[in-house]
């Protein structure tokens, strides 16, 4: 990194501090907490302590698409001075390998680091939407090729019957609540519905079968927003 002093612009939240702490204690592990409540600065604050502590020379964030690759790059910048070095396809190959052994940290598509796996170094890695991390997913894949002793999921929701998969190859879940007092405020009106269904496929077709999930545990829910779920949910066909 050409800057290894990280300068925090925000104070964390309580319960960023404590997701931090809970990730910190077992060196492995997810972080569930709704979208909108940071969970980008608890990984910000993981990273920082680890490279701070001399616990871990190299590390990766990975990302779902390149569109968010930048935005973590940009977020690290900001809020903490750290001048991280982002990796993609578009850069010529002899580049990347170059910047695979130079770079600390790296904010890259699993992707990416499947096509460079065999130059890919790191000590700990942080993965983004880590719910995908299961199956041929590439987050499953970089991870059991990696197998990095520091492992830190973020995620807003992990469906239950992809949990033993995600634990296995990151860690244990840890959950903040959506009804949390301290966490609400944060929670943006519109997020709230989480459906897990299954799809049957016919011929020409795709027909959704009845949500497994369908709450909303914000206070702050219009009165529009509750009825268009009931009317969503009072629609769905029976199974």
């Amino acid at each position: 990194m050409a800057n290894t002093s990280w300068n925090l612009t925000t104070v964390p939240r309580r319960y960023q501090h404590e997701a931090n702490e809970w990730a910190r204690g077992r060196k492995q592990g997810v972080s569930c907490l709704p979208t909108g409540t940071g969970k980008t600065l608890v990984a910000l604050l993981w990273l920082k302590h680890l490279f701070e502590s001399g616990e871990i020379q190299k590390a990766i964030m990975l990302e779902p698409t390149r569109l968010l690759v930048n935005q973590t790059t940009e977020y690290l910048l900001q809020k903490a001075g750290i001048e991280s070095v982002p990796i993609d396809g578009r850069i010529a190959r002899d580049k990347r390998l170059e910047l695979w052994s130079s770079a600390a940290l790296v904010v890259a598509t699993p992707e990416t680091v499947l096509n460079d796996i065999e130059a890919v170094r790191a000590d700990a890695v942080v993965i983004d939407e880590c719910h995908h991390t299961v199956g041929q997913d590439a987050f499953a894949k970089v991870m059991v090729r990696l197998r990095p002793k520091w492992r830190l999921g973020l995620s807003a929701f992990i469906p239950s019957r992809r949990e033993l998969e995600v634990s296995e190859l990151i860690g244990p879940i840890k959950r903040w609540s959506w009804s949390d007092p301290e966490i609400v405020p944060y929670v943006p009106n519109w997020i709230g519905e989480i459906y897990e269904g299954h799809l049957i496929r016919s011929i020409g077709s795709l027909v959704p079968i009845t949500p497994v999930l369908a709450t909303s545990t914000s206070p702050s829910a219009s009165p529009s927003f509750r009825a268009a779920r009931e009317a969503i949910c009072s629609a769905s066909p029976s199974p």
